[in-house]
């Protein structure tokens, strides 16, 4: 599945329920070697496979990127989406704690830093 795509159903959806402006964030991490999996599925590949099988999946030297989608719905129903890109790679911490909210944070680094997100 297309992510802005996702994040523009989300987005519609909240608008839907609420009636209200809202902002929905939507986010994937794309592995380049995998043609760009697990994209849109991340969280449910995450729940599937967790940490280890991410680490298994990709190495610190393998191009990674971290999508994060802002849908914008206004009071008429009208989506704006904001789209923010950062490339990096995965790492293996050597302390790990599971975070469900931003479970990826510790473990990606962008890309010309040497510390993760977290």
């Amino acid at each position: 599945k297309d992510i802005r795509a996702v994040a523009l159903h989300k987005g519609k959806q909240a608008w839907d329920k609420y009636g209200v402006p809202v902002i929905v964030e939507y986010t994937g991490l794309f592995f380049n070697k995998y043609g760009n999996f697990p994209g849109s599925l991340t969280k449910h590949v995450f729940k599937g496979i967790g940490y280890r099988g991410i680490f298994r999946l990709v190495d610190s030297e393998d191009k990674v990127s971290f999508i994060s989608m802002l849908t914008y719905v206004d009071e008429y129903g009208n989506a704006t989406i904001f789209e923010g890109e950062q490339e990096g790679c995965i790492i293996k911490p050597e302390k790990l704690e599971i975070n469900s909210e931003f479970p990826f944070d510790q473990i990606f680094i962008p890309q010309g830093f040497s510390i993760s997100y977290e």
